[in-house]
């Protein structure tokens, strides 16, 4: 696999995580899609004009991706394709994931202990102390906080986290050749110094285009167990993160607060019409969570399970899906699709055959698991 060619796709204008991923499922890899014919993108890419399509084509082969790689080394920035076992597992899990991931510091298999804080860039003082005391109650648990670097209720939760030694996650709107906003490049050093990772999804010099956001939010939720919406208005950019957790089957939490300020009016909707849990303390969140880890005294570790005994029944794509599965843990169909390389008739044929067979079986959400 040429990691050059990923970064050259990854780069293409108006080719966001489904677009990337309809090309692969089409043609199987990067390398062919960029090969392809750009008249043959806009029956796959969906929604994009010829034009479009080879003008995005052209400007992905242009890209310079060996000077991207390049810097990347010399800046201590990982890249990881979600096909690449380095990948965050919890990405796996959601629909047409991150094609490819570019991080500075550590992600840790920890790190699938997750929850993400979220809210307005101009919190009031109430909506601070709530971050902060969250973010410090689960940091302090050893569950990692996630946020997007972003003034306000982000750079609480983060800088909270770090105060109780604990990790925490920033997910960036723009690449990582930059930090947006800029007074929080102390803090993004911080992290990835051993506070945990700063996360992007695109190419070091993106820039922050409003467009990025939201796929970002998509991003940060599918990283976490949960998305806690601390305060933000009904317009909040927040709202789309409890959105996209939603969507993932992530729990979704909201800090209640003064009926009559601006600010709570997005976590208010969230618990009005039953999207969210009302969250009072750190504890509301990890008892619905299933306290992943315990507040102090620490329960022993427990041993790990044994290892699952290969099926020496299956065969070609059973046995590789089997294996894919055993190793994921858990997955989602489209993230399967993507990562076998089967088309959806094929993949749904081979999961049947591996439920009948007692070596799989499927879970709420269309999620699918080995046995």
């Amino acid at each position: 696999m040429s990691l050059e060619a990923w970064v050259k796709l990854n780069a293409a204008p108006e080719i966001g995580p489904r677009r990337f991923h309809r090309l692969l499922r089409a043609y199987g890899s990067p390398e062919a899609a960029l090969a392809a014919p750009a008249k043959d993108w806009s029956r796959v890419a969906e929604r994009l004009s010829p034009e479009r399509c080879a003008e995005s084509q052209a400007q992905a082969r242009a890209f310079d991706a060996a000077r991207e790689l390049e810097r990347c080394a010399k800046a201590g920035v990982r890249l990881a394709s979600f096909r690449d076992p380095s990948y965050p597992a919890a990405l796996l899990s959601i629909y047409d994931p991150p094609p490819l991931l570019y991080w500075r510091g550590d992600i840790l298999p920890a790190d699938r202990q997750a929850v993400a804080l979220v809210g307005t860039r101009q919190p009031t003082e109430y909506g601070k102390r709530q971050a902060a005391a969250l973010a410090q109650g689960l940091a302090s648990r050893g569950v990692t906080v996630v946020s997007g670097l972003a003034r306000g209720i982000d750079t609480c939760s983060h800088q909270a986290a770090l105060e109780a030694e604990g990790r925490t996650l920033a997910v960036l709107g723009t690449g990582l050749g930059m930090v947006y906003p800029a007074e929080n490049t102390a803090l993004a050093r911080r992290i990835a110094q051993g506070g945990g990772a700063v996360v992007s999804q695109y190419h070091l010099d993106a820039q922050p285009e409003r467009f990025r956001f939201p796929l970002r939010n998509a991003t940060i939720s599918g990283l976490s167990l949960g998305v806690v919406v601390v305060e933000g208005e009904e317009d909040s950019g927040s709202l789309i993160t409890a959105d996209h957790a939603l969507e993932q089957g992530r729990e979704v939490f909201a800090i209640p607060g003064a009926v009559d300020s601006p600010m709570s009016a997005g976590p208010l909707r969230l618990i009005q019409q039953g999207g969210a849990k009302l969250v009072r303390t750190v504890e509301d969140i990890l008892v619905e969570l299933a306290n992943p880890r315990p507040a102090a005294p620490a329960a022993p570790e427990a041993e790990e399970p044994a290892a699952m005994p290969p099926r020496t029944d299956l065969k070609g794509d059973e046995a590789a899906l089997h294996a894919l599965l055993r190793e994921s843990g858990r997955a989602g169909f489209e993230a399967l699709a993507a990562r076998s390389g089967l088309a959806a008739g094929p993949l749904a044929a081979t999961l049947t055959l591996l439920e009948l067979k007692g070596a799989a079986r499927q879970l709420p959400g269309k999620q699918f698991e080995a046995l």
